[in-house]
């Protein structure tokens, strides 16, 4: 009778070990992926159905006219002015002084993130502090905002200075607590 070597035995079930090892983690994968592949066609991610072929534009086709009673965008632009009461201040009078340079950012951030906050953020609006000037004993702000909208939209100067004037807390906040004359705000459409 043969001896049989406990090494060689002990080297023949560490590798079925290992073996069996080795397809529990596979099986454990491809579980996995099978599930993830069911929720995303569950999802709506993958779909079964085919996409459908698109032909190659021909260059001799005309592109077809708009109906007359269709709308499309335009870009509006209002010209704005408002007050900061009391801030009137001898070095705004040059505009090229540090502190003049602080005031105009200060004021060109606080619209920006005031309109970006407002309904009107969705209509890219577009803000631009044109000039500070003194106003003894307040600060004149003039700013130009600019909203694309569809060219029958009932948004007019009038809307505008209701929304400037909703969200002028925010602004005053931003400037440090400044208030603004709410009496002095003033909208006017500069591009039909």
């Amino acid at each position: 009778m043969t001896k049989i070597n406990p090494n060689s035995l002990n080297n023949y079930f560490s590798s079925k070990f290992i073996l069996l090892i080795l397809l529990i983690l596979v099986s454990i994968i491809l579980i996995i992926l099978i599930v993830v592949i069911i929720v995303l066609f569950a999802t709506g991610v993958f779909t079964t159905q085919q996409a459908v072929n698109s032909s190659p534009i021909n260059p001799n086709i005309q592109p077809t006219t708009l109906p007359p009673n269709a709308d499309f965008l335009v870009n509006r632009t209002f010209d704005c002015q408002m007050f900061v009461v009391d801030q009137a201040n001898p070095l705004f009078n040059n505009q090229t002084s540090v502190e003049y340079q602080q005031a105009f950012l200060m004021l060109q951030n606080g619209l920006s993130t005031m309109i970006q906050q407002s309904t009107l953020r969705d209509l890219q609006p577009l803000i631009a502090v044109t000039n500070l000037q003194n106003q003894n004993p307040d600060l004149q702000i003039n700013f130009l905002l600019s909203i694309i909208i569809p060219s029958r939209s009932p948004i007019n100067a009038s809307a505008i200075r209701n929304l400037l004037l909703s969200e002028l807390q925010l602004l005053e906040n931003q400037l440090n607590g400044s208030d603004i004359d709410r009496g002095r705000i003033t909208v006017i459409m500069t591009s039909i």
